[in-house]
């Protein structure tokens, strides 16, 4: 068993062997020859490099990751994106409708047409996370979530650096929502 390197070799001497034994040989074929395979060998070189050289590293960077939609109350909107980075930090994608959809466009657009798109972005979430205190609107998504068997894990933020997973016993309600403490 030889070596691509040795076979190359063997090849090229025998077709040398054969060129003196068929009076063939001569030195100018043998330069023009030799010439042929530097300029196809520096091709197939070149077209290495510019692929390794211009190819962008996102481009390998394709690993299939579960999906993470936040629940974040409105009156804790600034926490959005230290959320945006606890999700990533665990090895997921986070879906923010603050940081999709800004707090609500601004009321540039009707509420509803906001909310119907955050429930999209729910149901094609892989987890529902919730973030904070719950708020009205951060309840009906756990309601739709737990419709669609979405697995839903609760965070307390303490402070900007630091997110707590808990219970859901352990999960606070703004103050008007007490009542449906026991929905959870």
């Amino acid at each position: 068993v030889a070596t691509p390197t040795e076979s190359a070799a063997f090849g090229a001497v025998g077709a040398i062997g054969l060129t003196l034994l068929n009076g063939s040989f001569s030195f100018a074929h043998l330069k023009e020859s030799t010439l042929e395979t530097v300029k196809l060998t520096s091709m197939i070189f070149m077209i290495l490099i510019g692929a390794t050289t211009f190819s962008h590293p996102a481009l390998n960077l394709n690993a299939n990751k579960k999906n993470v939609y936040i629940g974040l109350s409105k009156h804790y909107f600034y926490f959005g994106r230290h959320a945006v980075k606890f999700v990533l930090e665990q090895g997921y994608v986070p879906i923010s409708p603050y940081g999709i959809f800004d707090y609500f466009l601004l009321d540039t657009i009707s509420r509803d047409v906001i909310r119907n798109a955050n429930n999209n972005l729910l149901k094609i979430s892989n987890e529902f996370w919730v973030f904070g205190p719950i708020s009205d609107g951060v309840l009906a998504e756990i309601k739709l979530a737990k419709s669609l068997n979405k697995p839903i894990r609760y965070f307390k933020i303490i402070n900007s650096k630091e997110v707590k997973e808990i219970s859901k016993n352990e999960v606070e309600f703004e103050e008007s929502l007490m009542e449906y403490k026991d929905e959870l």
